[in-house]
C-alpha cells in the first residue's frame, strides 16, 4: 500500500511540475524573438509558478526517492532512482541557472529592460528549456517504474493463477 502512494504521488507531482515547464519550452519561441519592452510585460504572468514549483519540486523529489528506497532490489529500481535523480539535478538547475535572473527581472519591473536584457533571457530561458528535458526524463522514468512493477505482478499472477489450474 505505501509503494502504490509513492508511485501514485511521484507520478502526479512530476507530471504537474512537467506541465509546467514545457509551457516555458512552448513559449520559448516566440518570447525570444519579442522586443525587451514586450517580454518584461510577458514577464509578470509567471509571479503564481515559484510559490507552486517551491511545494511540488521538492514533493516530487521526496516522493520520487521513497518510491525508489521501496523498490531496491527489483527490476524497477533504476527507472525509479533515475526519476529521483533527474528530479533533483533539474531543480539544481533551476536554482543555478534560472533563479538568479529572477531577482533581476523584478527590480526591472515590467517597464524597465535591462541593460544586460539578451543574455538574462538567454538564460532563463535556456534555463527553463534544460529544466523541462530534465523533468521529461524524471516522469518517463518513472513511468517505467510503475509499468515494470505493474508487468512484474501481472506475470507472478498468471503463474499462480497456473500452478492453480495444474493443481485443480
Amino acid at each position: 500500500m505505501l509503494t502504490q502512494a509513492f508511485r501514485f504521488l511521484s507520478l502526479v507531482f512530476s507530471a504537474l511540475i512537467l506541465g509546467s515547464a514545457f509551457c516555458h519550452v512552448l513559449e520559448m519561441p516566440v518570447k525570444m524573438a519579442m522586443a525587451g519592452a514586450d517580454y518584461m510585460i510577458i514577464q509578470q504572468i509567471y509571479a503564481g509558478f515559484g510559490p507552486i514549483g517551491a511545494v511540488l519540486e521538492p514533493a516530487a523529489i521526496m516522493s520520487a526517492a521513497a518510491l525508489a528506497f521501496l523498490r531496491r532490489g527489483r527490476f524497477s529500481f533504476i527507472p525509479a532512482l533515475t526519476g529521483a535523480i533527474a528530479l533533483a539535478v533539474a531543480l539544481l538547475v533551476w536554482v543555478a541557472v534560472v533563479s538568479p535572473v529572477n531577482p533581476q527581472w523584478a527590480a526591472a519591473g515590467p517597464d524597465t529592460v535591462p541593460p544586460n536584457f539578451e543574455s538574462l533571457r538567454a538564460r532563463w530561458e535556456w534555463g527553463h528549456a534544460i529544466h523541462a528535458g530534465l523533468l521529461l526524463v524524471a516522469f518517463v522514468s518513472l513511468v517505467v517504474s510503475v509499468l515494470l512493477d505493474v508487468s512484474a505482478r501481472a506475470v507472478a499472477e498468471d503463474a499462480d493463477r497456473a500452478v492453480d489450474e495444474q493443481a485443480a
